[in-house]
């Protein structure tokens, strides 16, 4: 139906929805008056709106009659279709103290453009925060005379708040960073050997404490990686594993126990065993991440 109507009228191509509705509105009650008595330059800018895939709105008139076509419907939200022919500071009065500069310029001849701009808008009923990318373009008459704005837009929201999770997303991996390199600086800096064990009681971390102690009173130079209890005499290393295995089930304890190699030094040691867990309270390490323990001698 609306194809055969747009044929026969001659002009007014696009979504056939949007064109039948406008062939269908009542314009001879708006300043734009009677479709009939349009002038040519309307039409055909009209003509080129709707055929547009581009969201574009055109502001007709000393009462800056509203026209619009299929891509520019989703800016309206729940102002379609009540917004076609409408004056402009009707349809868009929760942001016209903002716009209205703008389309005060084009009216009078200049071209306006923005990138980013933000606004206020209720479109569904709340008021949202929005950012808008525009051109505001001057359209003359048949006489040559301003009588219109062309307005060629795209939502850049979506774009912003993009920008905001991924600076808030920098700002936490910096925040974690520095709370990391804080960490090491701690950890490296104890005076007290200290080690840290994933779930298979591989090595994950020691400070130099730990590596100089261990090498006192076993001879050895630990390495990140090597499975811990297997660094010890057969008994120590499952009297290790057992502890190992309390940490890493959830227990936070202390021992007082003698380890080392008889060839070399055997003190007596005060350990404490303390699981870490996620920020969410999962433990670490028994299922798919790490867990760790910190070991420490007495003084």
């Amino acid at each position: 139906m609306a194809e055969k109507l747009i044929r026969r009228m001659g002009h007014l191509t696009g979504s056939d929805e949007l064109t039948a509705l406008i062939l269908s509105y009542d314009w001879s009650s708006t300043p734009v008056g009677d479709r009939s008595e349009w002038p040519k330059s309307l039409t055909a800018i009209l003509d080129t709106m709707l055929a547009s895939r581009f969201p574009m709105c055109i502001g007709w008139g000393n009462d800056v009659t509203l026209f619009y076509n299929e891509a520019y419907m989703p800016f309206l939200g729940k102002k379609h279709p009540a917004a076609l022919g409408k004056p402009m500071a009707a349809v868009w009065s929760d942001v016209w103290a903002d716009i209205e500069p703008f389309i005060a310029q084009a009216m009078s001849g200049q071209t306006v453009a923005f990138d980013d701009l933000p606004l206020t808008m209720e479109r569904y009923g709340y008021a949202e925060k929005t950012w808008w990318t525009f051109c505001y373009s001057p359209l003359c008459d048949d006489d040559g005379n301003i009588s219109g704005f062309l307005n060629v837009a795209s939502e850049t929201t979506s774009k912003q708040h993009l920008r905001s999770l991924n600076a808030t997303l920098e700002q936490r991996v910096a925040e974690r960073s520095e709370a990391l390199l804080l960490y090491q600086d701690v950890f490296q800096s104890d005076p007290n050997p200290a080690c840290a064990f994933d779930s298979d009681y591989a090595i994950v971390a020691f400070n130099q404490a730990f590596n100089d102690e261990f090498f006192r009173v076993y001879g050895h130079r630990a390495q990140l990686g090597e499975v811990f209890p297997n660094l010890f005499l057969p008994e120590q290393g499952e009297i290790i594993r057992s502890y190992l295995d309390r940490a890493l089930a959830g227990e936070a304890f202390r021992i007082i126990e003698r380890f080392g190699h008889p060839d070399f030094a055997s003190p007596m040691w005060e350990i404490f065993y303390n699981p870490l867990r996620a920020a969410d309270g999962r433990m670490l390490g028994s299922s798919v991440p790490s867990s760790t323990g910190l070991i420490s001698p007495s003084r």
